[in-house]
């Protein structure tokens, strides 16, 4: 899997080139250093004198929405500066959905396939033609959210099974004194 933040999906760091805003700054690069909350819960078995299994699962929630890359709002898409960049920020057109594996269709219920995409002319936005790249009709329109809202910060969960053996059964007291 490679590295989505050096392609800068949203425009971070880039200036806008078109458009009535053009010279200005999309939002400026995300760190790859973020504040996590850790919260969770586990439980052991001892199964014999040498033998624990154990299971965690712990929640990480983030002060952060770009964990995923998708954070901000869809940029002109002539802004973006590869062909890589262009087909990653949207991939509404693949033929099989992320998240369910089913294969999409013309007739699903996003509208139909496009090249046209919501580029600025002027002062009013326009659906225009971008050659070589397809995406479906209500997806990908310049200044929309994506993903979530901005408010709403990513987490991740982390689970976890682990069996123990035990090297040693003596017990050593938790406090030793000497007088």
């Amino acid at each position: 899997m490679g590295n989505l933040r050096p392609l800068r999906t949203e425009g971070q760091g880039l200036s806008r080139q078109f458009g009535p805003d053009a010279g200005t700054q999309y939002d400026s690069q995300y760190s790859l250093i973020q504040m996590a909350v850790p919260l969770g819960y586990g439980v052991r078995f001892r199964l014999s004198d040498r033998l624990d299994l154990s299971f965690e699962m712990a929640f990480r929630l983030l002060f952060f929405d770009h964990i995923d890359d998708v954070g901000g709002r869809y940029p002109d898409i002539r802004d973006l500066e590869s062909d890589l960049a262009r087909t990653m920020y949207d991939r509404s057109a693949e033929s099989v959905g992320v998240l369910t594996g089913d294969t999409r269709t013309p007739n699903a219920a996003t509208g139909f396939a496009t090249s046209l995409y919501g580029i600025d002319q002027g002062n009013e936005s326009i659906l225009a033609d971008f050659p070589g790249f397809t995406r479906w009709a209500s997806y990908g329109l310049r200044g929309q959210i994506r993903g979530n809202t901005p408010s709403e910060n990513d987490m991740y969960i982390v689970t976890g099974f682990h069996l123990n053996y035990i090297l040693t059964t003596k017990r050593y007291p938790r406090y030793k004194s000497r007088f």
